[in-house]
């Protein structure tokens, strides 16, 4: 199951080595742990690591060949699979292609550098990435999103123990479906305490039902900001949600119980041609010709809830 070959010797304070190991492994071996998922393939090595012991000491290829891997219960099974990481010191670059029936080729391109401090020490945990997958069909499925076209999707951002973030961009058949970014940071002010921030517009036809595309049309501009808060409790300082037909802003408090502690909205729905709104009511066709609501609740205040609501046909 497995053919390897070791050399080399560790410090006397185990901190740092020269070692070399090169040979292959059964990857069906691997099966027992991840079942009722199936690996299957031949992963060889040839790697070194000579330095501190941490990632970027390692230099050296991971190659997998005739790989397959299979889970029933999500109905995945890619065939084909090939991959092949270059640890190259400060980063990995990843390359990796699979067959999937029915839904045609994956492909996946990402490289990972691992982060350093001023003096140029190595943290722990602490990487910058950057992935490109190139979909025929199965990320859509697995997503349950109502198109099924082929997709290409860029990734890149930070990873750590202090932040999270991504900016995307999701194209299908050439077209951008899904742009922005996402960021969650430790507070600067109170460790305790979690920043994030997302800003993304969409193509509502490629994520939403017919009947929420018809309420809120193509295009969706969603941003909000707040605060993670060591109680679980959430603060919603800023939000916004735009599209042809909707029109939301507001803030919002809640408890780590999800109770609301706070609540400030101002909805309009209509259309600027004057077209009536098509509300996404199950076995129903309704439709309005505008919709506004005001709605206030701060227990700073009366501590009371305030609404002010008006349809027009």
């Amino acid at each position: 199951d497995m053919e390897a070959g070791i050399e080399g010797q560790l410090s006397r304070d185990f901190r740092s080595a020269d070692i070399q190991s090169a040979g292959q492994l059964d990857m069906s071996v691997l099966s027992a742990f991840l079942k009722p998922r199936l690996l299957d393939g031949i992963l060889g090595f040839d790697l070194a690591l000579d330095g501190p012991l941490n990632p970027t000491s390692v230099s050296g290829t991971l190659t997998l060949k005739d790989g397959v891997f299979e889970d029933q219960a999500l109905t995945v099974k890619l065939d084909a699979l090939s991959a092949t990481a270059d640890f190259e010191g400060d980063q990995i670059e990843l390359e990796a292609t699979g067959v999937s029936d029915p839904d045609g080729q994956l492909a996946l391109n990402a490289t990972l550098g691992f982060l350093k401090d001023d003096p140029g020490q190595f943290v722990p945990y602490a990487l910058d990435y950057d992935v490109t997958v190139r979909d025929d069909g199965l990320v859509s499925r697995l997503a349950r999103l109502p198109s099924k076209q082929a997709i290409d999707l860029d990734l890149e951002g930070r990873a750590s123990a202090e932040e999270l973030s991504a900016n995307v961009l999701l194209k299908s058949d050439g077209d951008r479906k899904l742009v922005g970014n996402a960021r969650l940071a430790t507070s600067e002010a109170d460790p305790s305490v979690r920043d994030f921030s997302v800003d993304l517009s969409a193509d509502a036809t490629e994520f939403l039902r017919q009947s929420f595309v018809d309420l809120l049309g193509s295009d969706v501009l969603l941003k909000a900001s707040g605060l993670l808060n060591g109680d679980n409790s959430v603060e919603v300082s800023a939000l916004e949600l735009r599209s042809d037909s909707v029109r939301a802003t507001g803030s919002a408090a809640i408890s780590a119980n999800l109770l609301p502690e706070m609540i400030v909205l101002d909805l309009d729905i209509s259309n600027s041609d004057g077209e009536p709104v098509v509300l996404p009511i199950p076995n129903l066709s309704a439709s309005i010709g505008r919709a506004s609501v005001d709605l206030v609740f701060d227990p700073m205040s009366a501590g009371e809830w305030e609404l002010n609501a008006s349809i027009e046909e």
